[in-house]
């Protein structure tokens, strides 16, 4: 291989893609998104208000289960990557902003964080204009993605009365097909009804945000369609009243045409009128028809003025307004309306809400410029009006206040919103990510270099006998303590590593440990979850740990924290080198850890540069066992040692990872059935930028779960609601 094709010469030439070794400035980051060390630890579960927290996300309702009764085989969640849960503050009066919307975008099922895309880029230009860059919280309205939107745009039949601009349709001047935003019966009941679990699941979220905060609160801002009516739900559960986007009056002249609905693209869809064949009434003969070409569409929207074709059209008449509507509420909701006690725009007087909590809709599903003016318009005339004040976090300024203009310009999510070890480059402007094969895999990089080796994704695989349990739990890795993760991200961490694709350090229990291992990376598969040897060998060594008696008391570090499959030897000798000082103080840390309510007992080395590298590190005097030649050659000989663990068994098997072992919010197939992140492979040669998750077979033919009782009464409301 010549040098201009070599991994390593590329990843060292190519400035775009974040080099290997960086130089000393690099260490000290100054990009505005914190300290390398800060992160989200999850729910804290030494509090009251975490254990609330994580309790609420262990209940979510069925979504798979609740999906296939409403909308039958159509798929509309993305069930592989979520639930996607918040984004932000979880602790007693920790947060002044409540942001609530509905956020679809791959990079927050990649990060588990909610609005991590381009949308919580732009909203968190927001929340810094007005000062806000600690205290908020952004909540999903769904907590899975929405596969093709919140609301269908259908056509409707408008008599003349909500538009002056005839069409002469039919002998009817005034008449036209007008293509609006609308609920159909399932997903308005779905997201709307306080019968549905996912409503009262969502209230009760909701409840106990603001009743955690009830010093702290001070502004909710409900972002698109669905924020807007999950806000405005959650009002009228409470006592408050909200009016529907449409008036009872308009109503009379409105008439919901039967239609069809077909994909245009992966993520979008277009509603048409049908005739009484159940053809699309648009269409004609000869007709080459293809919906996933805009022009095509945009001519038959053009035909809806065609008088001819009313004829064509089939009118319902069903509902209470006898034009196919069921409630005048699947138009959605005019969150402005909303009132408590006569007051509008605030959440005070509804139960339990003492203080003033201002409520503001954003009425742009991307926050562009003409979407946020006006809400920042509102909120400076309620401060200049001075019954309302929204204090800026400590240090901050309120740039709105202050007279500044806004300006649309997206800003990095801090880092202290993802869990320890998160790739850095997730939540900036320069990091892709795309769903692909169908939602089964994600795809992410700097790049779009989208290219794989078939027989590569699968190596490393196999069938997981050990399934986990299918809800969200308390048992996670909230990450390292504060002091460890300052070591781990010490300055002399940053001048040798790029922060860029990653920063795998460990995986395991430092507090808890009587085993330490040095370790080598064996797959891709820590990268994306941030914790060391998550694939295929890291959970034989899984099976291996249960059987020595050690199935909770160890740590893996890895020898280095980057990426390094595929690089030479010799290369990576080299990295190991000028990274000893970093590594023998983490070292150091961890075998005399004043934090561990153990003592550590045993050594193993994993990888020929972890047995080569373990000579230059402290020991203690304790037994080092190397674990590279295979793990029956590492049982015999921790036999001849101290090791004070009876009846422990030789084994290799795989066994899934430990859900301990894992941060909050990675999904629960995570760890299980091998090796599931594979590197591109663009042109044939190793590129560093993209990478693959692709979902186990196991996920895609689990049965789906059953409904609970409770779920299964509320289907009654549903039924009756359809009159199905």
């Amino acid at each position: 291989m010549g040098l201009s094709k070599h991994p390593l010469f590329i990843l060292l030439t190519v400035c775009a893609v974040p080099c290997l070794f960086s130089a000393s400035v690099q260490g000290r980051i100054n990009d505005g998104r914190g300290s390398m060390s800060d992160y989200d630890a999850g729910p804290d579960l030494s509090t009251q208000i975490g254990r609330g927290y994580a309790e609420i996300f262990s209940e979510i309702p069925n979504y798979r289960a609740l999906e296939g009764q409403l909308f039958g085989t159509e798929k509309r969640f993305q069930w592989e990557f979520g639930p996607v849960f918040y984004r932000g503050r979880l602790g007693k009066d920790h947060v002044k902003v409540l942001i609530i919307g509905q956020d679809d975008d791959p990079m927050s099922q990649l990060t588990s964080r909610a609005f991590s895309g381009n949308t919580g880029q732009q909203l968190q230009n927001v929340l810094d204009y007005i000062g806000i860059q600690q205290s908020y919280l952004f909540l999903n309205a769904f907590s899975y993605p929405m596969l093709h939107g919140y609301k269908d745009v259908v056509p409707v039949l408008v008599r003349g009365a909500m538009d002056s601009t005839p069409q002469n349709l039919g002998g009817a001047p005034n008449w036209k097909i007008q293509w609006m935003p609308f609920l159909n019966p399932s997903m308005y009941w779905l997201a709307q009804d306080e019968a549905s679990p996912i409503v009262q699941w969502r209230n009760q979220l909701i409840d106990y945000v603001i009743h955690s905060n009830e010093n702290s609160l001070k502004l909710v801002i409900a972002l698109g369609d669905a924020g807007q009516d999950a806000v405005a739900d959650y009002i009228v559960s409470k006592g408050g009243n909200c009016h529907s986007a449409v008036s009872e009056t308009a109503m009379v002249d409105l008439g919901l045409l039967n239609y069809k609905t077909v994909k245009t693209s992966e993520n979008t869809v277009f509603s048409f009128p049908v005739d009484t064949e159940g053809k699309n009434a648009l269409s004609n003969p000869h007709d080459s028809v293809d919906y996933t070409d805009h022009v095509y569409i945009s001519k038959l929207k053009r035909r809806a003025k065609d008088l001819k074709r009313l004829s064509r059209l089939v009118e319902l008449f069903t509902g209470p307004y006898e034009n196919g509507v069921r409630d005048i509420r699947q138009f959605g909701v005019n969150l402005s309306s909303c009132e408590v006690d006569g007051v509008p725009s605030t959440l005070r007087g509804l139960y339990g809400v003492r203080e003033d909590v201002r409520v503001v809709a954003v009425n742009a599903a991307q926050i562009a410029v003409h979407g946020i003016v006006p809400a920042i318009g509102i909120m400076k005339k309620w401060e200049t009006d001075g019954d309302w004040h929204l204090n800026p976090d400590a240090g901050n300024l309120t740039h709105f206040l202050a007279g500044e203009s806004f300006e649309d310009v997206p800003k990095a999510i801090p880092r202290k919103d993802f869990r320890f070890g998160m790739i850095d480059l997730a939540g900036t402007r320069g990091y892709s990510v795309r769903l692909a094969d169908d939602g089964h895999s994600i795809d992410f990089g700097i790049g779009n270099d989208y290219e794989y080796d078939a027989d590569e994704q699968f190596k490393g695989t196999y069938k997981a006998d050990d399934v986990p349990d299918g809800k969200a739990s308390n048992r996670f890795d909230p990450g390292p303590s504060r002091s460890f993760a300052a070591v781990l991200n010490s300055e002399a961490f940053s001048e040798i590593f790029s922060r860029g694709q990653g920063r795998v350090f460990y995986r395991g229990h430092p507090e808890q440990s009587e085993v330490l291992i040095l370790a080598d990376q064996m797959s891709q598969n820590d990268l994306w979850v941030g914790r060391a040897l998550m694939g295929y060998e890291g959970q034989k060594l899984q099976g291996f740990l249960q059987g020595i008696g050690a199935e909770n008391d160890y740590t893996i570090l890895r020898t280095l924290p980057i990426d390094t499959v595929g690089v030479s030897d010799e290369s990576v000798k080299n990295m190991v080198n000028r990274s000893h000082a970093w590594r023998a103080r983490v070292w150091h840390k961890l075998l005399f850890n004043p934090e561990n309510t153990k003592r550590v007992r045993l050594i193993f080395t994993f990888g020929s540069h972890a047995d080569a590298e373990i000579i230059n590190l402290e020991t203690g005097g304790l037994p080092v066992v190397s674990l590279t030649n295979g793990f029956k050659a590492a049982f015999d000989q921790i036999q001849k040692v101290e090791w004070k663990k009876n009846d422990f068994i030789f084994t290799e098997n795989p066994v899934s990872i430990p859900r301990e072992d894992i941060p909050f919010g990675v999904r629960l197939w995570v760890g299980t059935a091998g090796n599931r992140v594979i590197r591109s492979t663009y042109s044939g040669i190793l590129n560093r930028t993209s990478y693959k998750i692709t979902t186990p077979d196991w996920l895609n033919k689990q049965s789906v779960p059953n409904l609970t009782s409770w779920e299964i009464e509320s289907l009654r409301s549903f039924f009756k609601f359809t009159g199905n």
